[in-house]
């Protein structure tokens, strides 16, 4: 599995550049882009959203709590959320809890 340093070789530009061009930053010629984005496809980079989300300090996880996720009130209010959270690049993670008051404060 290749990461960054293995692009910034290939490519022949410093990791800066590489992690630049990764997240979509304008001050990366389009030269420089264009050798960067060949060294991924040479290497079969993929960008691990996770790990770079962690070194960030953001999970873009949200939890939701339902007490039955078969409801179909509580079923409706998660394909809102997993709609719109989706759109702003965010994951939902579901706990059921069926009313068990130990399982709803375990999970917050």
């Amino acid at each position: 599995m290749s990461n960054i340093r293995d692009i910034a070789k290939e490519a022949g530009v410093s990791v800066t550049t590489v992690s630049r061009v990764i997240n979509h930053h304008p001050y990366v010629t389009e030269e420089k882009r264009n050798k960067v984005i060949q060294a991924m496809k040479t290497l079969n980079y993929i960008p691990n959203h996770l790990a770079v989300n962690l070194s960030r300090g953001k999970s873009r996880v949200i939890a939701v709590v339902f007490p039955w996720i078969t409801n179909p009130y509580y079923l409706r209010i998660l394909e809102g959320a997993i709609k719109q959270a989706s759109s702003h690049h965010y994951h939902i993670i579901v706990i059921e809890t069926h009313y068990n008051e130990d399982e709803e404060i375990k999970a917050l």
